[in-house]
């Protein structure tokens, strides 16, 4: 089947550009409510690989022809494959939506095997905790030496990341380790309040 033709021009569905350090490849998205699931699949250790508009089903709704394209096709770390649809929480809650979403889910198992899932997402510039996966994600990469690691493990007890940054400091160090501890969950924090200075972090397990 044909992949979904984009119009990159378009001004009813721009073609956004995301590049995915999980696949090596430029991912194209028609919304940032896409961009922050594919931020979310970048982060999830479960998820080994996806691609966007993977591909497109004429599907038949009575005696009508429609076109169906899903947002997203993942694959797990343990081999399972699965679609997925991707909607803001208020458009996921429209009547019409629903209706379509279990129409589009019941002909993609029945003709593939595949499931079709509904993943809830945000825009990252309107939803503190993916605004805060599109900032560590330049850092999901870094390569730790043993100073850092030693000083991460050692973090007893949770205490603001400023003071983190300066024990860094103090050993020759750059403060970019440390949102790399957070971005690979070396340090943990409350993803959902914005990651700054004053954040409280915590050892990662």
């Amino acid at each position: 089947m044909a992949r979904k033709n984009l119009d990159r021009f378009s001004q009813v569905k721009p073609t956004i550009n995301f590049y995915s350090k999980k696949n090596r490849s430029l991912m194209f998205c028609e919304s940032y409510v896409e961009v922050g699931a594919l931020l979310e699949l970048e982060f999830d250790p479960t998820i080994s690989r996806y691609v966007t508009q993977p591909i497109s089903f004429q599907l038949y709704r009575g005696n009508r022809k429609t076109r169906y394209t899903p947002d997203i096709l993942v694959k797990a770390q343990d081999g399972s494959f699965w679609y997925e649809e991707v909607k803001s929480e208020n458009k996921a809650k429209s009547p019409k939506f629903i209706e379509d979403h279990q129409f589009h889910a019941s002909a993609l198992l029945e003709g593939t095997g595949v499931p079709l899932k509904l993943r809830i997402s945000d825009a990252p510039h309107r939803c503190t905790y993916r605004q805060n996966l599109k900032y560590l994600y330049r850092f999901l990469e870094h390569g730790f030496d043993d100073q850092e690691i030693d000083l991460f493990q050692g973090v007893r007890q949770p205490t603001a990341l400023q003071r983190i940054h300066r024990q860094l400091l103090c050993r020759g160090l750059s403060k970019v380790a440390a949102f790399a501890a957070l971005a690979q969950g070396l340090l943990r924090f409350d993803k959902k309040v914005r990651v700054d200075d004053d954040s409280i972090v915590w050892r990662g397990q």
